[in-house]
This record gives structure tokens, sequence and C-alpha cells, in this order.
């Protein structure tokens, strides 16, 4: 498997709570408030993390820049309506075991963000985490959404306090995540 970092026992409830701010409506609500908030910011890159969060966002002619999924929804295989594969011009394959976040997805993030492409992350494990490397790989400005499950849509909008919070946390995992990306 590479080089990777592992999620402590202790931190699992914390990533739990929202990492920004928590839209809890309806979906179709939330398409409104994510299309204001995407309005509000112009941001150079929109990021979505999750097949349902994706799909919506597609379904709704919200095009992001990187989309990362893992073909399942609460733990359950599913099959999108659409070819994934038509909103983007590259799709890549990785696999990150639950629970961690290998090199080889930190160094694919890092890459697909400083292309001008739509890139697809397929992950073949966990793509929960990958919020974290996508916050601290951003571009300041950027937008990052992920599902709240039962509850919404969490927006993270990418900047010096985000990826303090983020750096933060990462430095409580098991390894260090500053070597694990220095090699991308």
């Amino acid at each position: 498997m590479g080089k990777y970092i592992k999620l402590p026992g202790f931190l699992r409830k914390k990533l739990k709570e929202p990492l920004g701010e928590l839209l809890a409506h309806t979906p179709d609500k939330i398409v409104v408030k994510v299309i204001d908030i995407l309005r509000k910011h112009s941001p150079p890159k929109i990021i979505t993390v999750g097949d349902i969060v994706t799909q919506n966002f597609l379904m709704n002619s919200i095009f992001p820049n990187v989309s990362v999924v893992d073909r399942r929804s609460f733990r359950r295989k599913i099959v999108f309506p659409y070819n994934y594969f038509v909103f983007y011009n590259i799709c890549s394959d990785v696999i990150n075991p639950p629970g961690t976040l290998t090199e080889e997805l930190w160094c694919l993030i890092r890459s697909v963000l400083r292309m001008n492409v739509k890139a697809l992350i397929c992950i073949d494990g966990e793509e929960d985490l990958a919020v974290l490397p996508l916050v601290m790989e951003a571009p300041p400005g950027s937008l990052v959404f992920y599902g709240q499950p039962g509850v919404g849509v969490v927006s993270i909008h990418v900047n010096k306090d985000s990826k303090k919070m983020v750096a933060e946390i990462l430095s409580k995992f098991e390894g260090d995540f500053r070597e694990l990306f220095s090699n991308c």
C-alpha cells in the first residue's frame, strides 16, 4: 500500500461533526443554498466528496472541478443513473483503505487540483477522509462540499483558518502527515 497515515479512534467522534457550514435542509433547498454560496464566493475550485453530493450537484448542473467518490452510500454499493465519466476530463482510480489517507491519494489530489481540468477520483476503500487533503491542497477561496449523513451537506470555505483547522486534525493522526505528502 505504500505510505499512509491512520485515523486514531479518539478522533472518529470529532470528525463526525461538520468541519464547515452545515446546510441542513431538503435536497432541493440545499441546491438553492449551494448556488447562492457559489455566486457569493465565485470559487477558483468547486470540490465534492461523496457519491450522493456529487450526483446531486451534477443532476442540478453544478459541475465540480474535482469530485471524490467510492461508489457507495452508507457502505452500500450504489449506481449513479448517469455515466460519471461524461462530466470529467480525467478519471482516476486509487486505493485508500477505511480510516487511512494514503500517499497515493494525497499526491493524486495535489496533482488534479493543479490542473485546469475536471477530475473524478474513484476510491477503492473509503473517501470520507479525502476532505482533509482536499482542504490542505485546494487554492484559497475554493469550496469543498461533502455529505453529512442523514442531515445535509457541509460547505468548507478554503482559507488560512480552514487549512489550520485541518492541519491540527491531521497532526493527531498516527504517522506524520507532512512526511506523507512531501514526496508528491
